[in-house]
């Protein structure tokens, strides 16, 4: 089934090439050359089906051999194929454990698309924090169903990369190998390193990064996480951005803790630009064009941003035990400090939320 799968997406995007204008020329969405393949940035030794792409002539010359082998970060989509359209749930079960890896290559993608094929029956899947939601099916015997396939490919072919999950106020440059994100304040930043990747297909998807201020050498971390919001979209729960101005307010006078706690300089919502404003990015505003009856059953969330100082390193990097006994010592410290004082107990004090500082004689937690 993989070669006539692909044969007729290649079709579909070199239809579409030739007959749009010079000005307005589209992604040329096509599969990977490999099928049934274990992608060569996978992080377990599970094999996919399919994945769309984009042709690797639009894109930097060191794209090329990902086209070759498949790699999870320049896909588009994670397409399951099963023979038979009694197999469906197990091909939705199958794409949600790809797609996941989508999160963990891709810094700058907010929610997943995906495709399950299932004999004649095409099933396209958006896949959000807390969810999958599936299109009606399109059966490809048919005209109709045909159709309905060949508009959703000229769709994500033509529309905005936010609608395709991406997060436009993270720019990649693939020629430079350079990432660009924009704070909260609407500052640029450069991404020096990635700290933390989100590594679930549901939850917050929190992303922490090392980055310096555009011409400043002064680093930071940016974290970037979806927290939940209430049914009115007026109350977030855990709002983190709110505990830590109130944990600065509170305790920036302690000198003993000066260096081990986090100090907010900027926060807030990551707003999107599309054709009609600027809106706060949420769950609801990328599920905008979905029937309200099946948006009001998805929990709603919204997507904050963080830039904070000091730029800490993660635990892993510690050198020594010495090293690690005074890291212990502080974050103990310092919780116990926000817990008594602010009366805010943090609940996760695992490895991948701590950080620290310095070296030697001067390390911090």
């Amino acid at each position: 089934m993989y070669p006539w799968i692909s044969d007729f997406i290649e079709f579909v995007a070199d239809k579409l090439s030739r007959m749009a204008p010079a000005d307005c020329q589209p992604r040329e969405l096509v599969t990977f050359k490999k099928f049934d393949f274990m992608a060569r940035d996978a992080d377990d030794y599970r094999r996919i089906d399919m994945a769309l792409t984009q042709r690797a002539h639009q894109r930097h010359e060191s794209i090329k051999e990902e086209e070759e082998n498949g790699a999870y970060k320049s896909s588009l989509a994670i397409i399951e194929v099963k023979r038979q359209a009694a197999e469906q749930d197990q091909a939705f079960m199958q794409l949600a454990l790809y797609s996941r890896n989508l999160y963990s290559t891709q810094i700058n993608r907010r929610f997943a698309w995906g495709l399950t094929i299932c004999g004649t029956i095409v099933v396209a899947c958006i896949l959000v924090n807390d969810k999958i939601l599936a299109s009606v099916p399109m059966d490809v015997d048919r005209p109709e169903g045909r159709k309905q396939f060949v508009s959703l490919l000229v769709n994500w072919s033509m529309c905005r990369s936010q609608r395709l999950g991406y997060d436009p106020t993270i720019g990649y440059d693939e020629e430079l190998n350079q990432c660009t994100i924009t704070g909260s304040d609407g500052q640029e930043y450069n991404c020096e390193s990635v700290v933390f990747m989100a590594y679930s297909l549901f939850g917050r998807h929190t992303r922490c990064f090392k980055a310096t201020l555009l011409g400043s050498n002064t680093e930071y971390i940016i974290k970037d996480a979806w927290a939940y919001v209430d049914a009115k979209g007026s109350k977030i729960s855990r709002d983190e951005i709110t505990h830590l101005r109130r944990i600065s307010d509170m305790l920036d006078s302690n000198e003993e803790l000066q260096g081990t706690l986090p100090v907010l300089e900027a926060g807030g919502t990551v707003q999107i630009e599309h054709p009609n404003g600027i809106d706060g990015d949420t769950t609801e505003f990328i599920l905008s064009s979905i029937d309200p009856d099946v948006r009001s059953k998805v929990p709603l969330r919204i997507h904050r941003r963080m830039v904070l100082t000091p730029a800490g390193m993660p635990l892993q990097k510690v050198k020594s035990v010495d090293e690690l006994i005074v890291i212990i010592h502080d974050v103990m410290q310092a919780h116990t400090a926000v817990l008594q004082k602010c009366r805010l107990l943090h609940r996760d004090v695992s490895v991948n939320n701590i950080l620290f500082t310095g070296e030697k004689e001067t390390v911090k937690g």
